[in-house]
């Protein structure tokens, strides 16, 4: 379905091999390892195969991020620390250690409880803020799984949104990947020099100035609902699909039917189930959650 190679200034990425539907789980994956705390890291990667600490080593840094990520004493700690307690000791540089914790931070997805994971290949999925496909972490299957957003043609890479804020303008969007990952994202809907960007761009800033005049007044059901179906009608021109349009439209099931129009209601709640059953799988959790969210108000 999938395959892993060079993917031009962005080092590898992940291509689809064959046309994928919208809703098609493309990989779940079990971490290559989990931690909770720095400390923990340097006795987890040792415990890796060689081919596994060859592969992370290899991983993208955040250049912006690696010479500040920790001071010489805390990495220095690790580093003795980490010696002290592994049978025949061995001594890492502290600047492998540094280049190890920000290879992993840069790579890394929380997965709930303060844990951390690396997974080899979700590790390879590229950003764009208009991405084809959505990784969530499943605790049915104890892995993250990768569900097609977007109908994903042949050879064409699949991509993820590394921002937790979907509908963000440039400027935020720009300087949470640079300083997070260190890079620039060159995505269309970031290239203000196309009608496409340049529209993208507008409708993002409109809803964001009608964000801000509705936060500083009082409102009511009715203007909340207002407010949620313009976010929910931007994220759909945007194609922003994923678990932040699917959880809009189950609220708007909630407001629709606190104000007495369970049409509307149960309309909402069906497109927003459908949307978090192709990000997150009927075997999920989440969604099975949503599911009784929307049977408490009949909306199901």
């Amino acid at each position: 379905m999938y395959n892993i190679r060079n993917a031009g200034a962005k080092g590898f990425g992940v291509f689809a091999t064959r046309a994928i539907q919208r809703g098609t789980r493309i990989l779940a994956e079990l971490p290559t390892f989990t931690i909770t705390s720095d400390r923990d890291l340097l006795p987890a990667f040792r415990r890796l195969s060689l081919e596994a600490r060859k592969y992370i080593s290899e991983l993208s840094v955040n250049a912006n991020k690696k010479p500040a990520i920790l001071d010489w004493s805390e990495a220095a700690y690790h580093v003795f620390r980490g010696a002290l307690t592994t049978t025949p000791r061995s001594l890492f540089s502290i600047n492998e250690y540094s280049t190890l914790l920000a290879a992993f931070r840069n790579n890394c997805f929380n997965i709930g409880d303060d844990r951390r994971a690396i997974f080899h290949d979700i590790s390879r999925l590229n950003h764009s803020c208009v991405p084809n496909a959505q990784g969530n972490f499943n605790t049915a299957i104890d892995g993250f799984a990768v569900h097609a957003t977007h109908l994903i043609e042949s050879r064409q890479e699949i991509t993820i949104s590394y921002l937790a804020e979907h509908g963000a303008v440039r400027s935020s969007r720009q300087a949470k990947l640079a300083q997070g990952y260190g890079f620039a994202c060159g995505c269309p809907v970031c290239d203000g020099s196309t009608v496409k960007g340049a529209e993208s761009e507008e409708r993002r800033r409109v809803v964001r100035e009608q964000l801000g005049v509705f936060s500083e007044g009082e409102q009511g059901g009715r203007e909340e609902l207002e407010m949620m179906m313009s976010l929910i009608e931007m994220f759909e021109r945007e194609g922003l699909a994923g678990r932040e349009l699917g959880t809009m439209y189950l609220s708007a099931a909630e407001s629709n039917c606190k104000l007495n129009d369970p049409v509307a209601a149960k309309e909402c709640s069906r497109l927003g189930l459908d949307m978090e059953q192709r990000c997150l799988g009927v075997d999920s959790p989440l969604y099975r959650e949503s599911m009784a969210r929307m049977r408490k108000i009949r909306a199901v």
